[in-house]
């Protein structure tokens, strides 16, 4: 029987934030009425960074603590009903300015590897312990923030000392080299989940991690795009009102990219986002995985997107597959393996 694990990237945006209940609160809220529906248990990948960085203003700052406190009684509620609460970073959150009540966003510390051993050091110890507070069970799975995990190459020390089992930062065969994300997982192992020491790209038996790697589906880039930004494109109005990081370039470039847009297959993951939801059926009728991981983030989620999920979810279900979550996975088909 094919298991699902369905994991939500629960952050806000690195652009323009926005507001925390319309980018977190109402679509997890929306999104938790559907998965109770089908008594799904996702696993929510919480960016620790965020919370630790509201807990240090919320010491002198009353809107700070009140976002601070929307977030952790939304995330307890969760843990109540047996939600999973692992391990997120995006570590730019630490050096932004919190000014007016309002964000000025760093980007010279986008990925793991931008900070030093002791940063890092500290976002895990003191993350993971936000994170046992707030569910009262342990942390054993990491997903790097913008999928960098290569970033920093010794991650795998940083896993061993705090527990981490599981990674799922590894998009399979894909290549990234934008100005903030820099990743290559072109040569992955093919398997659904695999056993890995001190490299998430190498498979290792004897290895003490866990990958499970989000494989993407290659489609055809004119159909793509032509769903993408002309049949869907305005079809799917966001609760959230903050903006992703803008990448700024050259007209040359945009052409380059454009023309890449077009004749290069493009690589679609299973993901529950505003458009991409859409593809999701495709992806999963085609996966032949014992192990079918999907993802979302509360802060691309539309009514529209939730109309599909709920859609999607009972085609499942009708599929005799089952829904797990990460932790639990781990717990019952692997810890003992």
């Amino acid at each position: 029987m094919k298991t699902n694990i369905i994991t939500l990237d629960y952050e806000m945006f690195l652009g323009n934030p926005g507001d925390v209940y319309s980018t977190l609160i109402l679509p997890t809220n929306k999104l938790s009425e559907i998965f109770d529906k089908y008594n799904i248990k996702p696993t929510l990948f919480v960016d620790v960074a965020y919370l630790l960085k509201l807990k240090e203003l919320s010491i002198n700052n009353n809107k700070a603590l009140d976002d601070y406190n929307l977030i952790v009684n939304q995330l307890k509620n969760l843990a109540d009903k047996e939600y999973d609460l692992q391990l997120h970073i995006h570590p730019q959150w630490f050096f932004s300015d919190y000014i007016d009540n309002m964000w000025s966003m760093d980007y010279d510390h986008y990925s793991l590897g931008d900070l030093d051993e002791k940063h890092i050091d500290f976002i895990f110890k003191h993350g993971i312990k936000l994170l046992n507070n707030i569910s009262k069970k342990p942390v054993i799975a990491f997903r790097a923030g913008g999928y960098t995990l290569q970033s920093c190459t010794n991650y795998h020390l940083f896993f061993k000392k705090y527990g981490i089992k599981i990674d799922s930062s590894v998009i399979s065969n894909t290549i990234s080299n934008t100005q903030y994300q820099k990743y290559n997982y072109h040569n992955t192992p093919s398997y659904c989940f695999y056993k890995f020491d001190n490299d998430c790209n190498t498979e290792d038996i004897e290895g003490d991690h866990f990958e499970f790697p989000l494989k993407a589906l290659k489609m055809n880039p004119i159909l793509y795009s032509f769903l993408r930004y002309f049949k869907y494109r305005y079809s799917y109005k966001k609760y959230a009102n903050g903006k992703s990081i803008e990448i700024v370039n050259s007209n040359f470039k945009k052409i380059k990219q454009l023309l890449i847009q077009l004749l290069k297959k493009k690589s679609i993951m299973p993901s529950i986002d505003g458009v991409s939801i859409n593809f999701i059926k495709r992806i999963f009728d085609k996966s032949q995985s014992k192990v079918f991981l999907i993802i979302g983030h509360p802060k691309n989620t539309s009514p529209l997107s939730l109309e599909q999920l709920d859609l999607f979810l009972s085609y499942a279900i009708q599929k005799e597959t089952k829904f797990e979550s990460l932790t639990n996975y781990y717990k019952y088909e692997l810890k003992n393996n």
